[in-house]
């Protein structure tokens, strides 16, 4: 998407946007009826992408200096923006969503496109 490869590229475009725009406004489960955000924070030594936590919204505490971002949905080009590589913080990122959204199951191919193909995961504009 940054480098424009599906430019003009008619529904292969369109599905493109698509999924870029879904990976980064995941639904977030309610816990026991709860509302959930995202919390993102910087690794302080790092200052690469360090963990994300989903937490009750209304939860009180002193986050420190290191939250990055506090969202009611899920992002998934957050580790991106704190650092254009950062192989090992991605594998930590997606660890961490997948035990959130695929508990004892491994991820495979058709998991995720069931994933990405459900509206009801996302917060979409339309």
């Amino acid at each position: 998407m940054e480098k424009n490869a599906f430019k003009n590229r008619g529904t292969l475009e369109k599905e493109a946007e698509k999924i870029n725009y879904r990976s980064q406004h995941i639904k977030i489960p309610s816990s026991s009826g709860q509302k959930m955000v995202a919390e993102f924070y910087i690794h302080p030594s790092t200052g690469k992408f360090g963990r994300v936590e989903i937490v009750p919204e209304n939860q009180e505490f002193d986050k420190g200096p290191n939250l990055f971002e506090s969202l009611e949905y899920i992002d998934m080009s957050i580790p991106r923006m704190m650092s254009k590589y950062d192989k090992k913080g991605y594998n930590m990122f997606l660890k961490s969503i997948k035990s959130l959204f695929f508990p004892n199951a491994r991820v495979t191919k058709k998991r995720a496109e069931e994933f990405f193909s459900n509206p009801f995961n996302f917060y979409e504009t339309t």
